[in-house]
């Protein structure tokens, strides 16, 4: 297989699962502005099981590439998956205040 394929194989399901579990967050669920002109629906935050298993769910791939071998393929996907994370939360981070 090649290393490409791996490691964008390894690394759609893990971001799939890093964005929900980023969207369920209950710290930035709480900070969301709340009141009169704001959607009063909320989704509601992932409990700890939940996301301690979406967690562990997400990072399967790596023992599996590391069990197949493909040493390059798990360091593109642990690249991608900490730059797209690091992207991620400062996508969702609340603006400054001043």
């Amino acid at each position: 297989m090649s290393t490409m394929i791996a490691a964008l194989a390894a690394l759609l399901p893990s971001l799939l699962l890093l964005s929900l579990i980023a969207l369920r967050d209950p710290k930035r669920l709480r900070s969301l502005p709340r009141g009169p002109g704001h959607d009063s629906r909320r989704a509601a935050a992932w409990t700890r099981k939940q996301r301690r298993n979406a967690t562990l769910i997400a990072l399967l791939p790596a023992p599996l590439l590391i069990a197949s071998g493909a040493w390059p393929a798990l360091l593109i996907w642990l690249g991608a998956l900490l730059t797209v994370a690091w992207l991620w939360v400062n996508c969702l981070a609340p603006p400054a205040r001043d």
